[in-house]
């Protein structure tokens, strides 16, 4: 039987509880890697219209889920980099409760942003790392940092 790329379990941490506590770097792409959350100018992204919406829904993560911090984020033209930081263990939310709430939000808003559009905005899935120790949490913020210096240059993905 020939295995779904797709499908986030298939590259989870084997015994690991996502509804437990803990530091969770998230990354999902907008379909077939469309730029359409905003372009890279001087290093910086200057985001579209979804893209602004997609920070708002990022950002209000936290109000709607007290024990959910965004410890980092990057936008990025055609994929999202997530920080997040779960201080309790809940079993009301998990990492896929959350990241399915951002991209069904901002779903929506771009069918309303975008009359003529009939599609999906992000791919399926998503990819998630736990962080483990202190050492792997500061590379990933120096990652979610650096992430608009390096888009676009050769060998930066």
């Amino acid at each position: 039987m020939k295995k779904n790329p797709n499908l986030t379990s298939q590259n989870r941490l084997r015994g690991h509880d996502y509804t437990g506590a803990g530091y969770y770097f998230i990354t999902f792409c907008t379909l077939d890697r469309k730029p359409c959350l905003g372009t890279i100018e001087d290093e910086r992204l200057i985001p579209f219209p979804i893209g602004r919406k997609t920070r708002d829904e990022i950002n209000r993560i936290p109000l709607e889920l007290p024990n959910v911090e965004i410890e980092g984020s990057a936008i990025m033209p055609d994929h999202v980099h997530l920080l997040i930081y779960v201080s309790i263990e809940s079993e009301d939310i998990s990492v896929s409760d959350i990241v399915r709430m951002i991209k069904g939000r901002t779903s929506a808003a771009y069918r309303q942003l975008e009359p003529n559009f009939g599609g999906r905005l992000w791919q399926k899935g998503y990819s998630d790392t736990v962080v483990r120790n202190d050492r792997h949490l500061d590379e990933v913020r120096r990652y979610i940092a650096e992430n608009a210096l390096k888009f676009g240059k050769e060998g930066w993905w």
